[in-house]
C-alpha cells in the first residue's frame, strides 16, 4: 500500500518540498538584506531610487492612512494592516521587525512561485532551481525584496497568479481571488488575472469573473473607508486625474527618455550598474564595470533565447497571452509613467525570469544552463557590490 502512495504522490510531494527550500532561501536572504539598511532608512521618502519609504511604513501599521495613492493601491493598508499587527502581537516583536519579516515572507513566496512554475514548464527541478536562484541574485531582488514598498506585495500576487492559471486547471470562481489580490496591491496588476481568465475561459466568462472580482473590491474598498480614516475609494475620480502628472505622453523630445526606461527595464532589473546620487536620491546609472557588462551580455542570450523557445513550447500560446503580453504590457506603461522602471521592477522580474528561464529547453538547454550559472556568480557578486555602494551613497 504504501508503494502504491508513494508512487502516486511522491511527485506532488517532492514539488511541495523543493518549494518550500525556495521560499525560505527567499525569506532568509531578503530577512539578510534588510539588516544591511540603516534604521533611518524606514523614516525616509524618496532617497532610494523614488521610493516612498516612510509612507509605506505607516500605511503598513496605522489605522490612519495616507489617501495619496489610493487609487494605484486600492486596499494595500486593508490588506497588510493586519499582517503587521498580527505578527508584531503574536510574536512579540517591534512592529519594524514585523514589517521587515512580512516583506521577506511576501518575497520568498514570489520566488517559491516562480520556481514552481518554472518545474512545470522546465520539467526538470535542477533548471527550475537555476531559474529560482537567478531571480534571488538578480538586482531587483537584492534591491527591492527587504525595502517596505508595495511592489514586494504585487510580485507575489502576480507570480501566484501565473503559476495557478499555467499550472492548475482553476475554475472560474477560484479566479476572482486572482482579480482580487493582484488589483488591491496595484490596480494595474490586475492585467495578469485578466490575461489569465483570457487564456483559459471563453471571452463572456472571463469578462463576468473580472467584473465578480471588480465587485469584490469595490466592497472591500468602502469597508476599508469605514475603517481607516483618511482612506479613499479607489475609484475617485481626483486620484485619476492626479496619476497624469506622472506621465511622459509620447512627444519628439522624449524619445531618448524612452530608449533610456526600455534599457533599464530589460536589463537594470537584472544587472545593477553604478548606483549616483542626484539631487537626495540614490539613482541607476549606465555605467557597468567588466564584471558587470558579463552579466548584461549572459543575461540578454538568455533572454533572447527564451523569447524565442516561448513559441516553441507545447503551452506556448497561454505562455505568450499570459506571460508575455503581461510582460510588454509593463514595458509599455512604464515607458510613459512613473520615474525609472526599476522602481516598479519587482512587479515584472517574473516575467522576465520565466521568460529567461525557457532557454533551459531544446536542444541547447545545457549550453544556457552553464550560462545562467555563470550569469548568476558574475550577478551576486555585481548586484552586491553595487547595492552596497548605493546604500553609502543614501543621505542618511
Amino acid at each position: 500500500m504504501w508503494r502504491r502512495l508513494w508512487s502516486k504522490y511522491h511527485d506532488q510531494w517532492f514539488l511541495v518540498f523543493s518549494c518550500s527550500i525556495v521560499g525560505i532561501v527567499g525569506i532568509a536572504w531578503s530577512w539578510y538584506l534588510s539588516t544591511i539598511f540603516p534604521p533611518l532608512f524606514y523614516k525616509s521618502f524618496d532617497i532610494w531610487y523614488g521610493s516612498d519609504t516612510s509612507r509605506v511604513v505607516k500605511n503598513m501599521y496605522q489605522i490612519k492612512v495616507s489617501s495619496a495613492r489610493t487609487f494605484i493601491h486600492p486596499l494595500f493598508p486593508f490588506l497588510v494592516i493586519p499582517l503587521t499587527k498580527s505578527f508584531a502581537f503574536f510574536l512579540g516583536i517591534k512592529l519594524i521587525t514585523s514589517i521587515k519579516l512580512l516583506l521577506a515572507l511576501f518575497s520568498g513566496t514570489s520566488a517559491m512561485f516562480v520556481f514552481a512554475l518554472a518545474r512545470v514548464l522546465l520539467k526538470s527541478t535542477l533548471f527550475a532551481a537555476l531559474a529560482a536562484v537567478f531571480m534571488l541574485t538578480s538586482a531587483s531582488y537584492i534591491f527591492w525584496s527587504a525595502v517596505p514598498e508595495t511592489y514586494v506585495f504585487g510580485s507575489a500576487t502576480i507570480s501566484a497568479t501565473f503559476f495557478f492559471s499555467l499550472a492548475m486547471n482553476l475554475r472560474p470562481r477560484a479566479h476572482v481571488f486572482l482579480h482580487f489580490f493582484t488589483m488591491a496591491f496595484t490596480i494595474t496588476n490586475w492585467m495578469a488575472a485578466v490575461l489569465a481568465s483570457l487564456s483559459q475561459f471563453k471571452i463572456s466568462l472571463a469578462l463576468r469573473v473580472c467584473a465578480l472580482g471588480l465587485v469584490i473590491a469595490i466592497v472591500a474598498s468602502l469597508w476599508q473607508a469605514a475603517l481607516l480614516t483618511g482612506a479613499e475609494m479607489f475609484w475617485y475620480s481626483g486620484s485619476v486625474q492626479g496619476e497624469v502628472r506622472f506621465m511622459r505622453l509620447p512627444s519628439f523630445e522624449n524619445i531618448p527618455l524612452y530608449g533610456q526606461r526600455i534599457v533599464n527595464f530589460l536589463f537594470v532589473s537584472i544587472v545593477a550598474p553604478e548606483p549616483n546620487l542626484r539631487g537626495d536620491t540614490v539613482r541607476s546609472s549606465f555605467t557597468y564595470s567588466a564584471l558587470g557588462w558579463s552579466g548584461l551580455i549572459s543575461w540578454s542570450a538568455i533572454l533572447g533565447a527564451g523569447v524565442v523557445r516561448a513559441f516553441s513550447i507545447s503551452t506556448r500560446l497561454q505562455f505568450c497571452l499570459v506571460v508575455g503580453v503581461f510582460a510588454l504590457f509593463q514595458l509599455g506603461m512604464h515607458v510613459i509613467y512613473g520615474d525609472e522602471p526599476f522602481l516598479y521592477s519587482m512587479h515584472f522580474l517574473p516575467a522576465l525570469v520565466l521568460i529567461g528561464c525557457l532557454s533551459l529547453t531544446g536542444r541547447y538547454r545545457w549550453f544556457f544552463a552553464a550560462l545562467m550559472v555563470f550569469s548568476i556568480m558574475t550577478n551576486t557578486l555585481n548586484n552586491y557590490w553595487r547595492f552596497q555602494e548605493a546604500i553609502d551613497l543614501m543621505p542618511l
